[in-house]
């Protein structure tokens, strides 16, 4: 099975607001930002993943090193109105993809307060 690098860390809401509160309180730059306009109505902050060809786990396992130690600013941002979401790919040459995720992983993604997208292709 080969698995993508599409995976996105992204902080979101609707309206215009100042991105720069993300990045203050995780004390990160975003790899991509961009402010609420007539065409975009969300002010939207995003990290990228630096992971090429890794499996649905492996990428999990990167956020989860990368965002635990944030935890409790990631849940001050939710509590203050922001979206929070971990988008993954899986793409598989053959047609097909399982996963298969253990609970130890399933537990340390609860601590890190996103809601979790995982897009399957084959």
């Amino acid at each position: 099975m080969n698995q993508s690098d599409n995976s996105v860390f992204t902080i979101y809401r609707e309206g215009y607001f100042d991105f720069e509160e993300i990045s203050q309180t995780l004390k990160m730059v975003p790899d991509k930002a961009t402010v609420a306009t007539d065409k975009a109505k969300n002010t939207c902050w995003k990290l990228l993943s630096s992971n090429k060809d890794c499996h649905l786990e492996e990428q999990l396992e990167y956020w989860i090193v990368l965002l635990l130690p944030k935890s409790n600013e990631l849940r001050e941002l939710k509590e203050n109105g922001w979206i929070i979401e971990l988008d993954c790919l899986v793409q598989s040459d053959e047609g097909s993809a399982v996963v298969n995720l253990e609970p130890k992983l399933l537990q340390e993604l609860s601590k890190l307060h996103v809601a979790l997208t995982i897009r399957m292709w084959a």
